[in-house]
């Protein structure tokens, strides 16, 4: 996926700079040409996957934008278009006739940034937000290898905007985390925050003490 980094005097994105980067632990499908499910895996820490699927059939590559473990250590993590019924964010490339015994097939996740501003789904950025939580994630596996990670939704989409109303329409005031859901701006020249990994971590944060821990802070509530 493309990720953007923030320009060095931290305001802003550097889009003259976009690096790839790859996708960990994402969910992988191989689909047939009558959209039937064929087999399915997930990338590991660089990106990679393997799938077997029958020779000379047509096939393509999905990939979700999900993080799914069942077996220790375990976790459940979702990016999903809060203005579209929660759906889950996904890329797929093209059918493509499966006519060697051993085949490659890469996919890459654009930033959708055409020169001046956004020309194309932005793709990359539920990916991006899964890597800066998988970053955090490992802290905990540091010290508990075996940790069980309750299941958390990402709410992200472009139309999210620092308004008050329904977060079905994209109105959710702000970045912020709330009874295993986050809330992620993405508001085109406004405020987006999906490439701003400090900020997806703080609100991690706050799904980690509400999940695996408590809040002794003298401080109070956060919100004061």
């Amino acid at each position: 996926y493309d990720l953007v980094p923030v320009n060095t005097d931290y305001v802003g994105l550097d889009y003259l700079n976009i690096r790839k980067e790859s996708s960990k632990l994402v969910s992988v499908e191989a689909i047939d040409n009558e959209n039937n499910l064929i087999s399915s895996t997930a990338t590991d820490i660089n990106g990679l996957y393997s799938l077997e699927v029958p020779l000379n059939s047509q096939v393509k590559i999905r990939v979700y934008a999900k993080m799914i473990k069942s077996n220790l250590p375990a976790w459940d993590v979702k990016v999903v278009d809060n203005t579209n019924n929660d759906a889950v964010y996904v890329m797929e490339g093209a059918n493509i006739l499966a006519d060697k015994d051993v085949s490659t097939r890469n996919l890459h996740a654009p930033s959708g940034w055409g020169g001046t501003s956004y020309t194309s789904d932005r793709v990359a950025a539920p990916f991006a937000m899964l890597d800066s939580l998988y970053s955090a994630m490992k802290k905990v596996l540091s010290a508990e290898p075996q940790a069980v990670f309750s299941p958390l939704l990402v709410n992200w989409s472009i139309h999210n905007k620092a308004a008050d109303g329904d977060p079905a329409n994209g109105d959710i005031i702000t970045t912020y985390y709330s009874d295993s859901n986050l809330f992620i701006l993405g508001d085109e020249d406004a405020d987006t925050d999906e490439y701003d990994d400090h900020v997806i971590t703080h609100e991690w944060a706050h799904y980690y003490e509400d999940t695996f821990s408590r809040s002794d802070s003298i401080g109070g509530l956060h919100s004061d």
